[in-house]
């Protein structure tokens, strides 16, 4: 059986973009959202940048997604300063840009927004339009893993398991790992199962293999429902 290779299986290396919409505004009409962001809400200016992102009552609309959540981002909604940053990131509505990205990405995360944080620490962990940094990528990571960001505990323990940007300690990877899993992150449980069934981090142990594909595929990742269903049947 072929299995991916680590560490990519745990690293997260797309952009995050988050609607994060307060629960006032979760059940309003792009109409209702419009109006309140032209008086100057400007979460309800990040929920409707949202709505054009994916068409959700509205005709999908990259440009007036970049439109809304400039608004967000002026009257200073962290998050939507974060989704500026990845329609920049992405080049979707805006040409890209990485430099704007992080630039919108780093003021995100200084106000406290935790995808912002992530979105930069991956920039600077890839060297993606900015020089590539490993242990300015640590840093921004454990700051959002620590707000309860998972995606940032999960490449935060792949950082810890190949000692990038920070000493080598593969348990605190694996336990980073974990914490991703528990939170509901599929791609770490899936590092955990790859990790587990290869045993070249810690000792290889199919039954746990099997337990962290499980919980990946209960989550949708498609990999680790194929390497479920192949590591049962080469028990039997």
């Amino acid at each position: 059986m072929t299995l991916p290779v680590f560490p990519y299986t745990f690293i997260v290396l797309g952009t995050l973009l988050s609607a994060n919409v307060p629960p006032s505004e979760a059940a309003k009409s792009p109409q209702e959202l419009k109006a309140a962001c032209e008086k100057g809400t400007a979460t309800a200016c990040n929920s409707l940048g949202g709505k054009y992102v994916i068409g959700d009552g509205v005709a999908r609309d990259p440009g007036q997604a970049v439109a809304f959540y400039r608004k967000a981002c002026d009257g200073e909604d962290m998050n939507g300063c974060s989704n500026l940053g990845s329609m920049y990131d992405a080049g979707a509505g805006v040409p890209r840009d990485p430099g704007q990205a992080a630039a919108l990405y780093r003021k995100a995360c200084d106000g406290g927004d935790m995808n912002g944080c992530f979105n930069l620490g991956r920039m600077y962990m890839m060297g993606d339009g900015i020089p590539k940094d490993s242990s300015q990528a640590v840093t921004l990571y454990q700051k959002s893993c620590d707000g309860g960001n998972i995606l940032s505990c999960n490449n935060l323990g792949g950082m810890y398991i190949t000692g990038d940007g920070v000493s080598r300690d593969p348990g605190r990877g694996i336990a980073l790992a974990k914490k991703a899993c528990d939170g509901g992150d599929a791609l770490g449980c899936f590092g955990l199962g790859i990790t587990y069934a290869r045993g070249d981090v810690t000792p290889q142990d199919t039954a746990e293999a099997l337990k962290y594909f499980r919980k990946a595929c209960d989550l949708r990742h498609q990999k680790a429902c194929d390497l479920y269903s192949q590591f049962k049947m080469d028990k039997r």
